[in-house]
Protein backbone atom coordinates (compact mmCIF):
# COMPACT_ATOMS: atom_id res chain seq x y z
CA UNK A 1 0.00 0.00 0.00
CA UNK A 2 2.82 2.41 0.88
CA UNK A 3 4.40 1.88 -2.54
CA UNK A 4 1.15 2.86 -4.27
CA UNK A 5 0.02 5.79 -2.12
CA UNK A 6 3.31 6.99 -0.67
CA UNK A 7 3.88 8.44 2.80
CA UNK A 8 1.14 11.04 2.31
CA UNK A 9 -2.06 9.62 0.79
CA UNK A 10 -4.34 11.80 -1.35
CA UNK A 11 -6.54 14.19 0.71
CA UNK A 12 -4.07 14.30 3.58
CA UNK A 13 -2.78 17.64 4.84
CA UNK A 14 0.89 18.58 4.95
CA UNK A 15 2.83 21.49 6.42
CA UNK A 16 5.37 22.88 3.96
CA UNK A 17 8.69 24.60 4.66
CA UNK A 18 7.08 27.82 3.43
CA UNK A 19 4.69 27.68 6.38
CA UNK A 20 1.82 27.02 4.00
CA UNK A 21 -0.51 24.07 4.10
CA UNK A 22 -0.90 21.64 1.24
CA UNK A 23 -3.57 19.10 0.40
CA UNK A 24 -2.04 16.03 -1.22
CA UNK A 25 -3.55 15.29 -4.61
CA UNK A 26 -1.36 12.37 -5.69
CA UNK A 27 1.86 10.50 -5.04
CA UNK A 28 4.99 12.15 -6.38
CA UNK A 29 8.03 10.60 -8.06
CA UNK A 30 9.07 9.33 -4.63
CA UNK A 31 6.79 8.21 -1.83
CA UNK A 32 7.79 11.07 0.47
CA UNK A 33 7.40 13.82 -2.15
CA UNK A 34 3.69 14.13 -3.01
CA UNK A 35 2.10 16.60 -5.37
CA UNK A 36 0.06 19.01 -3.27
CA UNK A 37 -2.43 21.78 -3.91
CA UNK A 38 -1.72 24.88 -1.86
CA UNK A 39 -5.10 26.37 -0.83
CA UNK A 40 -3.61 29.04 1.46
CA UNK A 41 -0.53 31.21 1.69
CA UNK A 42 1.85 31.02 4.64
CA UNK A 43 -0.11 33.88 6.22
CA UNK A 44 -3.24 31.72 6.23
CA UNK A 45 -5.02 33.74 3.54
CA UNK A 46 -6.94 31.51 1.14
CA UNK A 47 -6.02 31.70 -2.52
CA UNK A 48 -8.80 31.90 -5.10
CA UNK A 49 -7.50 28.96 -7.14
CA UNK A 50 -4.95 26.57 -5.64
CA UNK A 51 -1.89 25.64 -7.66
CA UNK A 52 -0.23 22.24 -7.69
CA UNK A 53 3.32 22.01 -6.38
CA UNK A 54 5.83 19.20 -6.47
CA UNK A 55 7.13 18.80 -2.93
CA UNK A 56 10.34 17.30 -4.30
CA UNK A 57 11.39 20.92 -4.97
CA UNK A 58 13.29 22.47 -2.05
CA UNK A 59 10.96 25.47 -1.76
CA UNK A 60 7.97 23.15 -1.22
CA UNK A 61 9.44 20.37 0.95
CA UNK A 62 7.05 18.72 3.38
CA UNK A 63 7.94 19.39 7.02
CA UNK A 64 5.33 17.03 8.42
CA UNK A 65 1.81 15.76 8.04
CA UNK A 66 -1.07 17.59 9.69
CA UNK A 67 -4.08 16.08 11.40
CA UNK A 68 -7.41 17.48 10.21
CA UNK A 69 -7.89 18.94 13.69
CA UNK A 70 -4.75 21.06 13.18
CA UNK A 71 -6.19 22.80 10.15
CA UNK A 72 -6.90 26.45 10.90
CA UNK A 73 -8.63 27.01 7.57
CA UNK A 74 -11.62 25.36 5.97
CA UNK A 75 -10.51 23.61 2.82
CA UNK A 76 -13.11 23.07 0.12
CA UNK A 77 -11.97 19.89 -1.57
CA UNK A 78 -13.86 20.71 -4.76
CA UNK A 79 -11.56 23.75 -5.18
CA UNK A 80 -8.51 21.59 -4.59
CA UNK A 81 -9.63 19.24 -7.34
CA UNK A 82 -9.63 22.20 -9.74
CA UNK A 83 -6.00 23.04 -8.92
CA UNK A 84 -3.63 23.46 -11.81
Amino acid sequence: MLLVLGSYPPSSYVLLVTGGVGVVTRRGAKGHTPVAAIPAQGSGALVSRPHLHDTALAEFFVQRSLAPTEMKIGVVHECVLLAQ
